[in-house]
């Protein structure tokens, strides 16, 4: 059994090291954007093949503007035979590829009312549609010198003339993808490498701490990486924080001094960390934000692996894609702030549990609380309310704990100064920063002044400071009696049933934890999850409630310890000299293993048919090209230009990833925003007088209209609609 476990370890950093490898072969063609160029005037050049002259038509220009080429379709005029295949050939002719034809829409029998006039007026929109897609590894190196013939099913050359109109897709070269392969590569071999030399030591290689940690990491990164996919479309929240990012990065602007925003920095400030390291598409944020997500579990693994709760993290770790994207969806993977939060409330409910078996506060802890307080309190300032539930609750243990294990006054100090410290240390060095920049009032109006003044106007918490500390209870119990109390004609929604039966079961578990671990640990991890939904229990937001409520529950269900204890749990604790002991007894086969593996079922058959229906469209989808707004604003623009871009009516971040910036603070037109830096926006336009202006017009947003009338009326007056997009150019 040993060396069967050893070779499946072996085998597998083999299998990621080839697999790493054989993507950096293909890397630096992968597709980040997608473009495309249209030719309004059909041209056609001449090839040999084997002899033989045949028209083509030429894959660029010929002026060294181009793309990777990706695919290509043709609109067939109405009544005209369809190619049946196209060959991509080089400068010399010699084909590079051959494409049989993908048929979108098929009009090619459908002849006009006048027989030979059909050709001469053709209705666009009666075009026969039909596409090539040129495979990744077929793609070349410099498509500029290429061409592209189009045959019948007889192997005829088509005649070019049937051709209405044609558009190229392709993308930019993108070497973030080699970095990728390369840090794939590099961590294999060290997993490798790590592997074979305690196979070479006869060690067990199953038990190495290094080993399990690296694989965790794999498996759960492996499982989560199909989050990130574009096919999973962006949102609002997630935009803002890549604009951010992207922007303090390649426009060397100042969080709050020259963007506009009311949440807290650290999200911002993880994604131009990302774009620093090459992210450009909101695909690419995404992935690096998975890959992040599973080397801290790895890390998690790495601290805890001798607690009785190990288990629970690894099952967590690799059940998390699963859990997320069945109870929120896509969001799951995406760069939230409530991701973030679900992620160091987590880790902090796992140092609360640590601490509550050793309690214990060294320098280690004292790190880890520090980091998941400023990444919990710096991406959403609401979370200063669970913060302050695990302070009160470890406040309540160490006078419960110290009573029975009087300490002298230095003891303390001692004890709490470098908790102190670390907790403050990230703290001063965010708001050295904005003091540095000059952005530190911007930051304290925004992100805080903002949130108690204006957004409560329109709905939303803030107004009451001691609400947040109970409305989690509210959320809870309105949770669950919406789901069993549905009004008439409501269905009933799977997600909502299984949180239901979360909170009914942590409730019980709760309670166990009353006999287990005394009342006051069990009122503190009450306390510290009830505050996880102060703002909601359902949708994106309550997330971190979940993540909490599922590590809780992992963690207390029978059969999850890595042993069994009995009598009183008591340990060694060297910093107060309290002597005591442990009595355990390990637990043996079968027990051991039926639980868990029963747990694994049960989650994998709730959550792992709507994942794997998720993996299965992401394995079909093709990337879109960009919208025609987006490559409009472009091609209207020179790089490095301003431009007034409303950032909610992009699906995509090419504006910016083509070094197109805003001209004004504000890039999201919405009605608590406008009601302090309206009018600075409108100005902004109209003095810098911006030629480009991505908007639509009477904006409505939450039901609330006529609140951006200054910019509709400077639309109007100093600018003219492109076509009928919601695209405005100046007018001179």
């Amino acid at each position: 059994m040993k060396k069967a476990s050893d070779r499946i370890f072996l085998l597998a950093g083999l299998f990621l090291c080839l697999l790493a490898a054989g993507c950096l072969f293909v890397s630096p063609r992968k597709l980040t954007f997608l473009e495309y160029r249209m030719e309004t005037n059909l041209r056609t050049v001449t090839l040999v093949q084997s002899g033989t002259e045949v028209s083509a038509i030429p894959c660029s220009d010929r002026n060294g503007s181009y793309e990777i080429l990706e695919s290509v379709t043709f609109d067939i005029i109405p009544g005209k035979a369809l190619p049946a295949t196209a060959q991509l050939c080089d400068g010399s002719g010699k084909v590079i590829a051959e494409m049989g034809a993908d048929i979108i829409s098929d009009n090619s029998d459908a002849l006009a009312e006048e027989g030979s006039h059909a050709s001469e007026t053709p209705d666009p929109e009666s075009n026969s549609n039909i596409r090539f897609h040129i495979p990744v590894i077929k793609r070349p190196a410099h498509p500029e010198t290429c061409s592209l013939v189009l045959r019948d099913a007889e192997g005829n050359a088509t005649d070019y003339s049937d051709i209405a109109s044609y558009t190229w897709f392709g993308g930019s070269k993108e070497f973030f993808w080699t970095g990728m392969c390369i840090f794939g590569i590099a961590f294999s071999l060290i997993y490798l490498f790590r592997v074979l030399y305690l196979m070479i030591r006869k060690r067990e290689v199953h038990t190495d701490m290094w080993v399990d940690a690296m694989a965790l990491a794999a498996v759960t990164f492996a499982v989560m990486c199909v989050l990130a996919s574009e096919c999973n479309p962006t949102i609002m929240d997630e935009n803002d924080n890549i604009i951010g990012g992207i922007l303090q990065t390649g426009n060397h602007t100042v969080l709050y001094r020259d963007y506009i925003s009311q949440h807290m920095p650290a999200v911002y400030w993880l994604c131009a960390l990302y774009a620093l390291l090459g992210a450009r598409s909101v695909g690419q944020f995404r992935l690096l934000f998975i890959l992040t997500v599973s080397i801290i579990w790895g890390l998690v693994y790495l601290r805890h692996r001798n607690r009785r709760f190990v288990r629970a993290i690894v099952f967590f770790a690799i059940c998390l894609g699963p859990f997320a994207f069945f109870l929120i969806g896509v969001n799951g993977g995406q760069i939230l702030s409530d991701n973030v939060q679900a992620i160091a409330m987590t880790i902090l409910l796992l140092e609360m549990m640590a601490y509550y078996e050793d309690h214990k506060l060294g320098i280690g802890r004292s790190l880890i609380v520090s980091a998941c307080v400023f990444a919990s309190v710096g991406s959403a300032f609401i979370s200063i309310y669970a913060v302050f539930a695990c302070m009160v609750a470890v406040i309540a243990e160490e006078i419960r704990y110290h009573l029975r294990n009087p300490k002298t006054p230095s003891y303390f100090i001692g004890r709490y100064m470098m908790l102190l410290v670390c907790v403050i240390l990230p703290w001063a060095g965010a708001i050295g920063y904005l003091i540095a920049n000059g952005a530190l009032k911007d930051a304290f109006d925004m992100a805080f002044r903002f949130n108690i003044e204006v957004y409560p106007k329109y709905g939303m918490p803030g107004g009451n400071p001691i609400e947040p500390l109970y409305s989690g209870v509210i959320n809870i119990a309105k949770l669950l009696r919406e789901t069993f109390m549905p009004v008439a004609g409501e269905e009933v929604v799977i997600p909502r049933v299984v949180e239901c039966c979360m909170i009914i079961l942590t409730g019980i578990l709760l309670i166990a934890a009353i006999f287990r671990r005394g009342i006051v640990p069990a009122l503190g991890l009450f306390f510290f999850i009830e505050t996880q939904a102060t703002r909601t229990a359902i949708q994106f937001h309550s997330i971190m409630l979940w993540c909490v409520v599922f590590m809780f529950m992992l963690i207390e269900l029978p059969g999850m310890d890595s042993h069994f204890t009995y009598g009183a749990e008591r340990d060694l604790d060297k910093s107060g000299g309290s002597d005591v002991q442990r009595r355990s007894v390990r637990s043996s086969g079968i027990s051991k293993l039926v639980m868990p593996c029963l747990y694994f079922a049960v989650i994998l058959a709730v959550t792992g048919l709507p994942y794997a229906h998720n993996v299965w469209n992401v394995l079909r989808y093709r990337i879109a090209p960009v919208p025609t707004i987006e490559m409009q604003a472009v091609n209207d623009t020179k790089e490095g230009e301003k431009l007034f871009v409303e950032c909610g009516m992009l699906e995509t971040d090419y504006i910016f990833y083509k070094k197109r910036y805003p001209v004004s603070r504000l890039c999201w037109t919405l009605p608590w925003y406008y009601e302090w830096y309206g009018h600075e926006t409108v100005r902004a336009v109209d003095e810098n007088k911006t030629r480009v202006v991505v908007y639509k017009l009477n904006p409505y947003v939450w039901k609330i209209q006529d609140f951006a009338t200054e910019m509709d009326a400077l639309m109007l007056k100093d600018y003219a609609r492109v076509g009928s997009l919601d695209l405005f150019e100046r007018m001179e």
